[in-house]
């Protein structure tokens, strides 16, 4: 992974909630290198009495934002409800195409989301894109189209048959053990 882009290139996105540090009046700005995937490493989360909870949104307005009932995992949706919250510190991930989001706690053996580097070739490709992790094992594999569908999704799997697709920009969700990363793959 190369190092953060400014966020003059992509949309930004943050957290905000009762449940974190700014309250609902701040967004904390996630960081991301492909303007889908979102990270933001420890992340304190405090639940208080009342009016707790989390949610992401883009560009710091209400416009665009997404939540969900779901904890530690889930898929948000735009105007979801407030994500619930345990107390804790998080390592936290969310894909700006799909919603998903994943808060995990950094002491459970892993320091970052960008502990593994995934790769894909050839990339773009005619046929079959071939995933490979460094010291990991893929264990899920999604390809997603521009709009968010899941157009394929396989278990353990490391080559994406290709042939059938629309040429144009996919996102390949890669998940291991320990890390989540979407790649953009190129059909041509």
């Amino acid at each position: 992974m190369g190092t953060a882009m400014s966020f003059a290139q992509f949309a930004n996105v943050g957290i905000l909630g009762g449940s974190t540090v700014t309250g609902w009046d701040s967004d904390t700005d996630m960081v991301t290198t492909d303007g889908v995937t979102y990270t933001l490493n420890n992340v304190v989360i405090t639940v208080p009495p009342a009016n707790g909870g989390v949610k992401f949104r883009q560009d710091d307005a209400w416009t665009i934002n997404w939540g969900s009932d779901a904890w530690p995992t889930g898929t948000g949706t735009q105007g979801g409800a407030n994500i619930p919250a345990v107390n804790g510190t998080y390592n936290v991930m969310f894909n700006r195409l799909t919603g998903e989001y994943m808060f995990m706690d950094p002491t459970a053996g892993v320091n970052s989301y960008e502990a593994v580097a995934f790769k894909v070739y050839p990339n773009p490709t005619q046929n079959v894109w071939n995933f490979s992790a460094a010291n990991s094992v893929i264990n899920n594999l999604q390809i997603v189209d521009v709009s968010g569908k899941v157009i394929f999704s396989a278990a353990n799997s490391t080559t994406v048959d290709a042939t059938s697709f629309a040429s144009g920009v996919y996102f390949a969700r890669v998940t291991s053990a320990n890390a989540v990363q979407t790649i953009r793959v190129i059909k041509n």
